[in-house]
């Protein structure tokens, strides 16, 4: 027996398919939040900053706004960093799949990181110290992605990757333009 998959057929499996997602999707993203949670923990310790993992996704601007208002006069800053522990990028192409992937609310863990400076460059060169800071050009689609994690996060985020060996983190300028630091690697649970 053939069954049609025409736009009918969509109509009425969608209900079914909503309330299945429904049903998944709640201990999902509680999972998710944990898993991002412990890699910030991690993270953090090793860099030196506090911080928090926004639970929801379409909350992450929100929460933004609230902890640059708390910073008023305070001796850190916040700043968006997204997350990931596929290992140190080096490639434009490996960053740009990060920061598109951070508009995914099932891919990357986007975090809020109050650094311990109320200047981000100085507290970068500090932290990430293995080689000297190298600007990746920008380039029409980076842009893009600067002005849609904007629009979506309230600020352009910052993207930090690690493995057991290295780390880079890449702090946004303007055009589409970051800056690339590098430093030593961190050590998870799973490395060791």
């Amino acid at each position: 027996m053939f069954v049609p998959f025409d736009e009918e057929y969509y109509q009425g499996m969608s209900k079914y398919i909503e309330r299945a997602f429904l049903e998944f999707y709640p201990g999902f993203a509680d999972y998710q939040h944990k898993c991002g949670v412990n890699m910030f923990e991690v993270v953090s310790a090793a860099f030196g900053f506090d911080g928090s993992v926004p639970r929801h996704f379409d909350q992450i601007g929100q929460e933004y706004k609230l902890a640059v208002k708390e910073a008023n006069g305070k001796k850190y800053l916040p700043m968006l960093m997204v997350i990931d522990s596929g290992g140190a990028v080096t490639i434009r192409e490996e960053f740009t799949e990060i920061l598109e992937d951070s508009l995914n609310p099932f891919l990357e863990t986007v975090a809020i990181a109050n650094i311990p400076s109320r200047d981000l460059m100085k507290w970068a060169k500090e932290s990430f110290d293995r080689a000297s800071p190298e600007i990746l050009k920008g380039d029409g689609y980076i842009s893009e992605l600067q002005l849609r994690t904007a629009e979506v996060f309230g600020s352009t985020p910052a993207v930090l990757t690690f493995d057991g060996d290295r780390s880079t983190l890449f702090m946004p300028l303007k055009d589409g333009q970051y800056v690339r630091f590098t430093g030593g690697g961190v050590i998870t649970e799973e490395d060791e």
